[in-house]
This record gives structure tokens, C-alpha cells and sequence, in this order.
């Protein structure tokens, strides 16, 4: 069974064929030369995200506060070593009017009822869809000033994520693909 594979912002789709039958070509500049035809199995249909930097999937309460802006309510989808994906519930003016490389902040806190670790990031805008942004991630709040995100607070920030129950939950439904 040979597979074709594409890539796509950073996601790979498989899919298997199956070879039905190979055509001599008699005529023309590949002549003397096979051809494959191929039936499709569009039921093996796999996408694997293939980026740079691994994105731990979650769903966990936030807030993204925008420089010279609002503070809105959003949900954490998922953090990698550079960014974090996040969806509001409403999307608001403010919101709409986000360009990129505008500076955020976005605090979450790990932890059941408000209980655990807490965190504040610093980043810049960097895509947007309808209900979702990126952010790109540049720094981290230590008493009340933005330094480097270093790795250390990265593998920080990952290993009390992968406790959380939302984190857990995610992780299971991709096992089940």
C-alpha cells in the first residue's frame, strides 16, 4: 500500500492507496515508461501536527489583557515553546481590532477553584481567526516585571498543565484517533 502525504502549515495529512493496475505508456515523451493508477482509501485519512515545537493541547480558563485595551475572558487551547492558541466566548470590537504585533498579556491559573499556579505572559498578536489568536510568546511575569520566557518556565508551565484534568482529558482524546 503505498501512502501520499502533504504539508500544511505545519500539519501532515496521510492517506493510503492502493495500486489497481500499472499502464505502459506507448506513445508520447514518457513513452516506454509505466504509469500507476491508484484507488484512494479515503477512510485512512490521518492528520499529524508536524510543527517545529510540540503544542500541548488543554482547555483552561484565561484572561488576555490588551495593551492600551480591554480585559477579555478567553479559554487556553493549547501552549507550545513559542506560543499559545486561545478562543473567546465573545468576540468583541476590541478584539476585532487587534493587528499584529500588538502587545498582550494573558494570565491563567493552573489549578482546581483558583488553587494552584498561577501565571502571566507577555507576547505579541501574531495570527487571528474569527474567535481565535495566537499569540507569540516573549516573557513571563516575575514579581510584577516582565523577564524572558526561559526554559525552565516553559518546562514549568508544561508540567503543571499536564496535570490538569482539562490537559489530561485532551491528551486521552487524541489517544483515541
Amino acid at each position: 500500500f503505498p501512502w501520499l502525504a502533504c504539508s500544511t502549515g505545519g500539519t501532515i495529512s496521510h492517506l493510503v492507496t492502493e495500486v489497481r493496475k500499472i499502464l505502459p505508456l506507448n506513445s508520447g515523451i514518457y513513452a516506454g515508461h509505466e504509469v500507476v493508477v491508484l484507488d484512494v482509501l479515503p477512510s485512512s485519512l490521518k492528520l499529524t501536527d508536524q510543527r517545529q515545537h510540540y503544542r500541548l493541547q488543554t482547555e483552561l480558563a484565561a484572561s488576555l489583557s490588551i495593551r492600551d485595551g480591554e480585559t477579555h475572558e478567553c479559554t487556553l487551547l493549547d501552549f507550545s515553546e513559542d506560543s499559545v492558541r486561545i478562543q473567546f466566548a465573545e468576540v468583541t470590537a476590541d478584539i476585532m481590532a487587534l493587528t499584529e504585533f500588538r502587545h498582550l498579556k494573558l494570565a491563567f491559573n493552573v489549578g482546581a477553584d483558583g488553587n494552584g499556579k498561577s501565571y502571566e505572559l507577555s507576547g505579541v498578536m501574531y495570527r487571528k481567526t474569527d474567535d481565535r489568536l495566537v499569540m507569540k510568546l516573549q516573557g513571563i511575569y516575575k514579581d510584577g516585571k516582565s523577564v524572558s520566557l526561559g526554559l525552565v518556565d516553559i518546562l514549568d508551565i508544561k508540567a503543571s498543565l499536564l496535570q490538569h484534568p482539562a490537559t489530561q482529558q485532551a491528551l486521552e482524546t487524541q489517544r483515541d484517533y
